[in-house]
């Protein structure tokens, strides 16, 4: 459009206007801040009530965020549960941990969270994890609880995950979510 048909029909904004079409602009570049928190959710086709569903999608999904955490080089160190009723009512827990990325921290305290947060007469349409409170570095290695096994077996799993895909290697009980879309162990 014209500077000055613009001008005309919107003012002082027909000029701010003609520079954003034409990418001219002024203002200070803000460079990319840090992401914060990271989160995913699953959405049930019927709702459910049983426990064990519930708390394998919880695994599969901390497993995929804890891994996403380790190849972006992040600790959490806020884990957080969502919980969506069949009527559309939303809850959420959390609580704060010692910063890390790794499963078997992760994964106790999410199954904490859901106990505390669901009521098991009522069945769930929706169910997230988010870790959040993120900052950069490594895995401490916790001097009493971790051993060298433990470490080796997560270093190994997410090398054969970076370089196959997500989901090449996970626990049984979360292949059916995520990437992988089947379970070879159940017979169907």
């Amino acid at each position: 459009m014209n500077l000055k048909f613009l001008e005309a029909v919107f003012g002082k904004m027909g000029q701010f206007i003609y520079n954003k079409a034409n990418g001219i602009d002024d203002s200070e570049v803000a460079p990319h801040g840090d992401r914060k928190s990271i989160s995913t959710e699953h959405t049930f086709e019927s709702d459910v009530k049983d426990l064990r569903t519930l708390e394998n999608i919880l695994i599969a999904m901390t497993e995929e965020l804890s891994g996403k955490l380790r190849r972006e080089n992040k600790l959490a160190s806020c884990l957080a549960i969502k919980i969506r009723y069949a009527n559309f009512e939303t809850h959420t827990q959390q609580q704060k941990i010692a910063f890390t990325a790794a499963e078997h921290i992760l994964i106790p305290g999410v199954k904490n969270l859901l106990r505390k947060a669901w009521n098991q007469h009522r069945p769930i349409r929706l169910i997230g994890v988010r870790l959040s409170n993120l900052c950069s570095g490594s895995y401490q290695i916790n001097l009493f609880e971790d051993n060298e096994e433990r470490i080796r077996l997560y270093q190994a799993m997410d090398n054969i995950n970076f370089r196959f895909g997500d989901k090449t290697v996970c626990r049984a009980s979360g292949m059916e979510i995520g990437a992988r879309t089947f379970n070879p162990f159940l017979a169907k």
